[in-house]
């Protein structure tokens, strides 16, 4: 991966200035806007070849928003339970509850084509692929003002110019025309780009060390 492990942290402070809210209790259970959010790791793919770490990598990312947000906002989709169908009825379900006023993070880590393609679990054909045009058709119907898009896949950048608009925070973890790695150096099994946007999420304080909550 080409983009510094610094930049990855300052894109994460960003992302962790716009979704961060107190750690108890559960924003769902406050009134007024409620916080919505999708994680969808694949490792164990069907007929592609697997992937080290992209499960565990959308779980942490789960137990770190779940108790925060409340269990009924938040849905995880992980190996076999994470089909194209899955994950467009995952984002059906969002679309279903969020209003304008609320917040959602849709994130994904699996295999990317540079194609302008990401892999569910059961991707073979390019027909069972999620294209960029196809992935921003299901955003679209998200009724949100603020919503935040991750995407850990090799040629993530594919999708930039479809996700992009009004209200949207779009991070990738690679360009275009680029791979996206994962490591057993860090200290833990993980994708190199989600372990620094989970440690800088984790802890925010220190990330933001001037507390201004911007780059």
């Amino acid at each position: 991966m080409s983009v510094p492990a610094r930049f990855l942290l300052l894109l994460s402070i960003s992302l962790a200035a716009f979704l961060a809210q107190p750690s108890a209790p559960a924003l769902a259970d406050e009134p007024g806007s409620q916080c919505w959010a999708v994680f969808t790791g694949v490792s164990d793919y069907k007929l592609l070849d697997d992937l080290s770490f992209s499960d565990d990598s959308a779980h942490r990312l789960y137990d770190l928003f779940s108790p925060i947000w409340g269990e009924g906002h938040t849905r995880l989709l992980l190996d076999s339970e994470a089909t194209k169908a899955g994950i467009q009825s995952a984002i059906d379900w969002v679309a279903d509850k969020d209003s304008a006023s609320d917040t959602v993070l849709i994130y994904f880590t699996g295999h990317g084509d540079s194609r302008g393609y990401i892999a569910p679990y059961d991707a073979y054909y390019e027909p069972t692929w999620i294209s960029s045009q196809e992935f921003a058709v299901w955003l679209n119907k998200l009724h949100s003002e603020k919503v935040v898009v991750i995407m850990d896949a090799c040629y993530s950048g594919q999708f930039e110019a479809e996700l992009s608009g009004s209200g949207r925070v779009v991070i990738m973890s690679s360009r275009a025309g680029e791979r996206s790695w994962q490591t057993n150096v860090l200290g833990q099994g993980d994708n190199v780009f989600s372990y620094w946007l989970f440690q800088a999420l984790k802890d925010f304080s220190n990330a933001d060390a001037n507390e201004d909550h911007e780059l």
